[in-house]
């Protein structure tokens, strides 16, 4: 009588343990995807800023950006985009989250069609 019960009561116990660590599985990684895509809309937002300031260049590295967080944990930037020929697709695609996905960041692919424009503008005053 006593094994049966002994053998479900660690089954139970087996499935909560799956079910606690499936949970905190799930809700971390959508934690750090937030974080990653925040920080991704700062880098977007200072590479806007640093765009303006200095005319037209693009920033050779995350020091240029002068942000208080280290982004480059959460965000990839290819510092080696040349403004003067870069294309739309290469401005679209040069500041992303480190999963390359942005699924909480609705307004990424219009702050970074933005910063494509902005560099237009200095293409056209040269």
């Amino acid at each position: 009588m006593k094994k049966p019960f002994i053998a479900t009561l660690i089954i139970v116990i087996c499935l909560g343990i799956a079910v606690v660590a499936l949970v905190v599985w799930a809700l971390g990684s959508k934690r750090g995807n937030m974080k990653s895509e925040y920080m991704t809309a700062d880098v977007i937002t200072a590479t806007q800023n640093y765009v303006q300031e200095t005319h037209g260049q693009w920033p050779r590295s995350w020091a240029d950006l002068e942000m208080t967080e280290d982004p480059s944990p959460f965000t990839r930037m290819r510092f080696d985009l040349d403004p003067a020929t870069a294309t739309q697709e290469e401005v679209m695609s040069a500041i992303a989250p480190l999963n390359g996905k942005y699924l909480t960041y609705p307004h990424a692919q219009r702050e970074l069609q933005a910063l494509f424009e902005e560099l237009q503008k200095y293409r056209q005053d040269r």
